[in-house]
């Protein structure tokens, strides 16, 4: 079998070297097609980096947010220029509007059939606010083998939303839910029984400081706990546009302490086992890492109601979801958690394990050989 990815997001991310790194060594046979921005911001693929077969090049034009149809019809030339598409005997978009569009109309011109994936773009963009595309959208999962979803929460949000009934049938059937995969460097961990000291409840912020990731209700639910007598702490690890400002709210508060951005796995491991719970509420959220990463050293979490990482376990199980426009409702989940501490904790160690890259992989190559 030789499959071609189509990803349009492979510039700006991990977790592409790391499901291709999975292929790679199940021996699977496939190329990359990496459509870029024409903008200086986006960097060019780098081999060291991304050591697989690929072709990328500056197809995406600034103006192709208005003519949606030409920007596609463009990718797909592209393709067809620099892939022998008689070799290809599977399509695989990583993504619904951009990538599964070219997949579609590469389907109808060759027969080659093709899975896609419906990520946070899609949803939280697309979906959400191209509406004359939404039929097109459809016509793409109608004619796909499979439709994956990375959450369960974007699973039932999409089917519920913008599925009508006399497709919706045809489309849950070929639908899985695929996660994102943790870094093994997360999964080798010893399990340390852990405990929270309920006067001093220490927080931990993960993540980009800007206003999607929602700071700002994190800092708000630390004053709520400090107006119930509890002398909370809040880590901030991150960087963004909105630090300097949320960072001077904060100057003369000792108890929060904002980090930067920290690379080094160990000394964010050890800044995980110095806390007793992730809080980070996004707004609009594809996955998630962080929450894995927390939940290997024992930490439990609190994430998104509805959106990436939602839907993997029972509310309790690893920790809650939340209204992000809700502080109280984070408060709540904290004293949730609190009350329940060590077991949530126990769990959460042993539940990121299915979370392992190779169990990624294999979910993949199953669907690509039935």
């Amino acid at each position: 079998m030789n499959v071609l990815q189509i990803a349009v997001g492979v510039s700006g991310s991990k977790v592409y070297n790391k499901l291709f790194s999975e292929f790679k060594k199940q021996n699977l046979q496939f190329k990359v097609y990496v459509p870029l921005h024409q903008n200086k911001n986006i960097k060019d693929i780098d081999f060291k980096e991304f050591p697989f077969p690929y072709y990328s090049s500056r197809v995406i034009k600034p103006y192709d947010k208005v003519v949606y149809y030409t920007k596609i019809c463009r990718m797909v030339k592209d393709v067809e220029l620099n892939f022998n598409l008689s070799e290809v005997s599977l399509l695989h978009a990583h993504s619904l509007f951009s990538d599964g569009a070219v997949a579609y109309e590469l389907y109808k011109k060759y027969n080659i059939p093709y899975i896609v994936a419906v990520r946070n773009t899609d949803v939280n963009k697309y979906f959400k606010y191209a509406f004359h595309l939404r039929k097109y959208a459809l016509k793409i999962m109608r004619n796909a083998k499979k439709v994956i979803f990375i959450s369960p929460s974007y699973q039932k949000y999409v089917l519920d939303k913008y599925v009508p009934n006399i497709a919706k049938k045809e489309i849950i059937f070929k639908t899985k839910v695929i996660p994102n995969g943790v870094d093994e460097f997360w999964l080798n961990e010893t399990l340390v029984r852990r405990n929270i000291n309920i006067k001093n409840p220490r927080l931990i912020f993960v993540g980009r400081i800007d206003k999607n990731k929602n700071l700002k209700s994190v800092l708000q639910v630390v004053q709520l706990l400090r107006n119930k007598g509890l002398e909370s702490t809040l880590e901030v690890v991150g960087d963004g546009p909105l630090r300097d400002e949320l960072q001077k709210e904060c100057e003369i508060d000792n108890n929060i302490v904002f980090h930067g951005a920290i690379y080094d796995k160990e000394v964010l491991r050890d800044m995980y086992f110095n806390s007793d719970i992730l809080v980070v509420p996004s707004f609009t959220e594809t996955f998630g890492l962080v929450y894995l990463e927390a939940m290997s050293c024992g930490m439990p979490i609190i994430y998104t109601k509805n959106q990436g990482f939602d839907g993997f376990f029972e509310e309790g199980k690893v920790g809650y979801a939340v209204d992000p426009y809700n502080p109280k409702n984070m408060l709540n989940a904290i004293n949730e958690i609190m009350d329940n501490y060590e077991d949530i904790s126990a769990y959460c160690f042993e539940a990121v394990k299915a979370f392992e890259w190779e169990n990624i992989a294999k979910d993949y190559l199953e669907l690509y050989f039935n």
